[in-house]
């Protein structure tokens, strides 16, 4: 789906710009779109601010910062059913892609 496409396509990015990738998870349910990247090695993870932050993506600007160690980005939304958070993601594809 779609979310595993946009976690897929932030590891190859990241990856092939800053360093080895450990992990990366989207957070479907927070409003500015969060996306979690976690490095290897430090020093990727300071590239990755370096490199990505202000970026443009689908007409957004990127915002990327070393995590704080506190924030928590799992937002709970409303309760919708499937169709309504296959619409609502949808709807997000369509925006990132133009």
């Amino acid at each position: 789906g779609f979310l595993a496409t946009l976690e897929s396509d932030v590891r190859s990015e990241c990856a092939g710009k800053c360093g080895p990738v450990a992990k990366v998870r989207a957070f479907p349910n927070h409003p500015d779109g969060v996306v979690s990247v976690r490095f290897k090695f430090p020093q990727a993870a300071a590239k990755c601010v370096s490199v990505m932050h202000d970026r443009w993506f689908a007409g957004r600007r990127i915002e990327a910062d070393l995590f704080d160690g506190r924030t928590n980005y799992a937002v709970k939304r409303k309760k919708e059913s499937e169709e309504e958070q296959r619409e609502r993601l949808e709807a997000f594809s369509r925006e990132l892609e133009g």
